[in-house]
Parts: C-alpha cells; structure tokens; sequence
C-alpha cells in the first residue's frame, strides 16, 4: 500500500469540500426552514429586489402554506421561546396580506418585522442537528442517538467537531501511511546504511554512497554535484543507458531511476537474494536501520522493453558462460 502526495491532495481536497457541503446544511433552518424561506422573500420584497407584482404574490403565497404557525408556536415554547412568536405571527400576517394585494402597505414596518424574523431565525437554527428539548427518541435507531450523545450542542460546536474528527482521520492516514512503508520496508529488509559505492554505465564511473539498501533497489547519493551533473547529462541523451552498481568487488545490473534533488534510486534487475543484501549493509560505516523507503515512485515501466531486452541479454551471457564451464569440465 502507497499513498502518494497526490493522493492525499485528493483526499484533502474530498474533506474541504465536505466540510464545504456540512456548512451549507449547518447554515439551513431545520424545524423552522419554511419561516426562513418567507422570511428571505419578504426581505427582497421589503428591499425591492423582488418585483412587485402577481409573479411575487403567488410565490410568496406557496411560501405560506408550507409555515405551520401551530408547529411553530409549540417549538417555540420548546425552546422557551414562546415572547417571541409575534414576530413570526407578524411576518405572516404581512405576507398573507401581499398575497392579497400584491403591494406592502408599509415598507418600513415590513423591514423592521423582517429584522427581527431574522434575528430570532439564527437563535432557533442552531437547533438544526440537536433533538429539542423535550422531544421523543422514537424512531432513531441506535447508531442516530450514539452521535447524537458524542455531538456537542450547537452548529458551531459540531461543525468544530466535524474538523477535528477529520483532522484525526487525515493524521491516522498518515500514520497508517508510513507504518505501512515502514512494514513494507521490513518484509523486503529495506535498511538505511553508508556503503561507498559506484555506478558504471556510459563508459563513464559516478562515485557516491548508498544509503538505503533493500532487495529491489538502493538510493545513490553522489558525492559531489559534478558526479551527479555528469549523470544527468548521460541520462538526457535520448537511447536508453546500461548501468551497474558496484560495490566492492560485486557488481549487479541496475536501471537508474532519474535524479531527485540528492539522490537516484536504483533498481536492481533481478532481486537480490538476502545474501548479496548483507554483502552490501556489511560494509556500512553507519548502524543499519530499517527503512520505509528507496526513492519516488518508480518510472520502470517507461523504459519496459529495454530492461527486458538487457536482462535477456544477461541471461543469454549467463547460460553460455555455464555451458561453456561444462563443456570444459567435460573436457
């Protein structure tokens, strides 16, 4: 399991618009979600950004029948809200007339009714995720009333809640990240190690150190910016380079996976067995640790028929070498 820069970008980007999206359902009215609406509407009214006219009247009228005023005036008392019910009554008294005449009377009362509407609006819309006081648990299962108890009150409080919780989701995807790489890194006895090294390809020998070290591949650092400038010009040349990574008096076939920054990571053609990886880390100079990882992701796949190419080759030189062993010892 890898999980790439990328991916958490994605996944962070995935959050923001979550939390986005719970806002927008924060921000919503609940109980009293058709007083809102009315209450949006007469303020355009009120302000003139809602034409007069027939058009307004019946949308204002569809507005109305969806307020309950008896529903409203018992939540209201829920909530010990009950002083404050004339200016929802209020409010519908003029919307009702609008839809009559098609016209406010009084623009000024109008407005300052709407204002209060509003005021009373953002006190009772907080109630919104919360159960009201008083209210039967009938009909939510038992999953519905655990969050309801984990919760804490309040819109606010829960929207915090919901980006601490998904900031505890992204920090344990991290961890779970790099203890994934880190397993990873022990199954296949990636270590960290400074064993003095070379890379030979292009008739050309590049000096540096190996300082991780695994059964696939290892990361070459360079030990001086010429050394690795020096590669990355070979590299740029447009036919595919064969290099081999020497170590001692052991050398193996590699394919050089770019330059990044410091380093190149190097894949062995074939695995290694564990007994040519302790050759290596037996020459550290440095305590051997184990590593989460060798490099970037690998680009292998781009330079697929190369590498099958030059390991057949390999392979070929091999089985002659064997053979012609025999025929001698036949001899």
């Amino acid at each position: 399991m890898k999980i790439s820069i990328k991916s958490f970008q994605i996944l962070v980007h995935f959050v923001l618009t979550f939390l986005s999206a719970t806002a927008a359902v924060a921000a919503e009215c609940g109980y009293f979600q058709s007083l809102e609406d009315l209450t949006v509407d007469m303020d355009m009214i009120a302000t003139g950004k809602f034409q007069a006219g027939r058009a307004s009247a019946e949308h204002v009228a569809r507005d109305i029948e969806r307020v309950d005023l008896d529903q409203v005036r018992q939540l209201l008392r829920r909530m010990d809200q009950s002083k404050n019910f004339h200016h929802f009554e209020q409010l519908v008294d003029y919307a009702e007339k609008y839809a009559r005449e098609y016209r406010v009377s009084d623009p000024a009362s109008l407005t300052r009714t709407v204002y209060h509407a509003e005021r009373l609006l953002k006190e009772v819309c907080a109630t919104h995720f919360a159960s009201l006081p008083g209210e039967e648990d009938a009909g939510r299962g038992p999953i519905d009333k655990v969050i309801s108890t984990l919760l804490p009150e309040g819109a606010a409080q829960r929207t915090g809640f919901l980006y601490a919780f998904v900031a505890v989701i992204i920090g344990f995807l991290f961890a779970l990240k790099y203890a994934t790489q880190y397993l990873i890194g022990f199954l296949h006895d990636k270590k960290t190690c400074r064993v003095q090294a070379q890379i030979m390809g292009g008739e050309q020998v590049f000096s540096g150190i190996v300082t991780r070290a695994g059964l696939n591949g290892v990361r070459f650092e360079f030990k001086a910016a010429d050394e690795a400038k020096r590669l990355t010009d070979l590299m740029a040349t447009p036919d595919f380079v064969s290099f081999d990574l020497r170590v001692g008096d052991n050398i193996w076939p590699v394919f050089v996976d770019g330059f990044h920054k410091f380093f190149s990571p190097l894949y062995f053609l074939e695995r290694l067995s564990r007994n040519d990886l302790y050759k290596i880390l037996s020459r550290s100079t440095d305590p051997i640790r184990t590593a989460p990882s060798i490099g970037h992701r690998s680009t292998r796949w781009k330079w697929r028929a190369e590498l099958k190419r030059r390991k057949a080759t390999i392979r070929n030189v091999a089985l002659r070498r064997a053979n012609s062993a025999q025929a001698k010892k036949a001899m």
